[in-house]
Formats: C-alpha cells, sequence, structure tokens
C-alpha cells in the first residue's frame, strides 16, 4: 500500500491572505456534494499559493478567519491534496473531466498524473472526450455522474449535433433512463444523426420512432463489410459476443487433430490481413 505525505502547512489568518481565489480548484460535481462537507467542517480549508494568488482547495464555499497554507509544493501536489481530502478513490466522470480541464489550465499534461492511468483514461480519444464532456448541460452532467457509462458510450454522446444533443437533455429530463436504456438510445441517436431533422430539439417518442424504423443504411452497410471479410477467414468463424458494445472479436474453430490445428494456424497466418481490415471496417463504423 502506497502512502501519501500530507504537504507541510501552517495556519495562516485572512487578512494576511490578499487574494483567495475560491473556486478555482472546485472540481467537485454536483456541487451539492462539497456543500453537505461544508456543514461538517471542524478546521479551516487549506490554501496553495502560486504568484501571489491564493487558491482555496477544499470547502470552496466557505471563508473562513483562519486557512492551512501549504508550504514548498507545486501544483501536482495541491491537486494531489484536494483530491485525497475528498477521497479519490469514488470519483464520478464529471469531476475527472473538471480535474482534467483544472490541470490543463496550469499548464499540466494528463501523463503527470497517475489518478487518470488509475481510471482507466489513456489514449488520445478517451481524453479528449473526457475534456468535452465538462461543457455539457448540467442535466446531462449530473446524469453521467450518477451512472457508470462506457467510453464508447460517451464518444457517441460527444460527437451528437447541438440539437440531438438537447433531445438527450430532454430524454434525461423526461425519462430518467436506465443505463441500458441511455446506451441504445444514444447508440441509435448516433446512428440515426444525420436523418434527424434539425428542428427537433426535444424528446418526442413517436417522432424519433418514426426515424429509428427508417432504414438503417449504417449498419446494413457495416454488416456487409463484415460478412465479406469473416468469409475470408473460413473454417476460422469470428464472432462478436456483445454486439459490437466491445471491439473483442471470438475466433472460433473446429479441429480433430494436432494436424487440423496446425493446418487452421497457418491459414490465420497466412490471412492476418484480413483480421487487419476487420478492425479497419470497424474504426470506419466508430467501433474500435
Amino acid at each position: 500500500m502506497k502512502l501519501y505525505l500530507s504537504p507541510l502547512m501552517k495556519l495562516i489568518t485572512a487578512d494576511k491572505i490578499p487574494n483567495i481565489q475560491r473556486l478555482t480548484f472546485n472540481w467537485i460535481f454536483p456541487g451539492e456534494n462539497e456543500e453537505r462537507d461544508v456543514e461538517n467542517i471542524t478546521y479551516p480549508p487549506a490554501l496553495w499559493e502560486k504568484d501571489g494568488i491564493y487558491y482555496q482547495l477544499n470547502y470552496f464555499s466557505r471563508c473562513a478567519d483562519e486557512y492551512f497554507l501549504l508550504e514548498n509544493c507545486d501544483f501536482p501536489d495541491a491537486l494531489i491534496f484536494s483530491t485525497d481530502f475528498y477521497g479519490s478513490g469514488n470519483l464520478n466522470i464529471i469531476e475527472l473531466s473538471n480535474i482534467l480541464f483544472l490541470a490543463e489550465n496550469f499548464g499540466y499534461d494528463i501523463s503527470d498524473f497517475v489518478l487518470f492511468e488509475k481510471y482507466g483514461i489513456t489514449g488520445d480519444r478517451k481524453i479528449t472526450t473526457l475534456r468535452v464532456l465538462r461543457n455539457l448541460s448540467e442535466a446531462i452532467k449530473k446524469y453521467l455522474a450518477l451512472k457508470n457509462l462506457s467510453f464508447k458510450t460517451l464518444n457517441l454522446l460527444i460527437r451528437l449535433p447541438d440539437n440531438v444533443i438537447s433531445i438527450v437533455e430532454s430524454y434525461i429530463l423526461k425519462e430518467n433512463p436506465s443505463v441500458s436504456d441511455f446506451k441504445k438510445m444514444i447508440a441509435k441517436l448516433f446512428d440515426m444523426k444525420e436523418e434527424i431533422p434539425q428542428n427537433l430539439t426535444i424528446y418526442d417518442k413517436d417522432k424519433l420512432q418514426r426515424v429509428f424504423l427508417s432504414k438503417n443504411m449504417v449498419q446494413e452497410n457495416f454488416l456487409g463489410e463484415l460478412k465479406e471479410l469473416a468469409g475470408k477467414m473460413k473454417p476460422v468463424e469470428i464472432k462478436n459476443s456483445d454486439n459490437f458494445e466491445t471491439d473483442t472479436l471470438d475466433l472460433c474453430f473446429k479441429i480433430n487433430s494436432s494436424e487440423d490445428f496446425e493446418k487452421i494456424l497457418s491459414k490465420m497466418f497466412e490471412r492476418k490481413n484480413v483480421v487487419k481490415d476487420i478492425y479497419r471496417v470497424m474504426e470506419k463504423y466508430d467501433l474500435h
């Protein structure tokens, strides 16, 4: 178990602090969570100073007569102090988005913090998705903060046009959908985003149903290309067991002897470019 050692702190009075920024470090979402903690405060808030500006690291909505000032530390130390104070083991996706914004605003890269890797946030696509989530409406962010959604769903969500994003907000407010229903809705909206009229900005079940029942050329085209490529791998059968919720492929084949096994392995090696082509098609349709 890795122990975190808090930076040295000294107690100072408010009259010695000329400029306190109370909201800059406030990464907590939704804000009501932090407000409840303020009621139970038992000691002064903590501050971190940079270039003559004092940043409050906890109890963000509270003014105090005294503060703890972190000494001899830089931004990463201040951020770790703030997240560890509230508990960095159960951050929601919007809080992670806020923390990313905060780190980049102070000139740091995501690679400078093990926190993001701990939550499986690696790679440009996930980082971009996380960055954009912060700009969504409060209603959508509150829903995402309470649910555990895959980055595949989040990536589709942030790429929806503005009118469809408004439909998502309305859908959340009207239906409070389960995670399963929300994932299905986002997938449908993304697949049909070009067919949804731009003047449709609220959730109308009947109107959307008519759109969804129209011919889904994207899905048909993808399945057609996949079938053609998969046929080249016979006798090895290629499947995806979760309707392409993930990009994991199952390769299935039968053998009656070790010789059969060697022949199939040889054929698979000869046709390895087919698998590469399958993943290229999946990437083309935003499934990889």
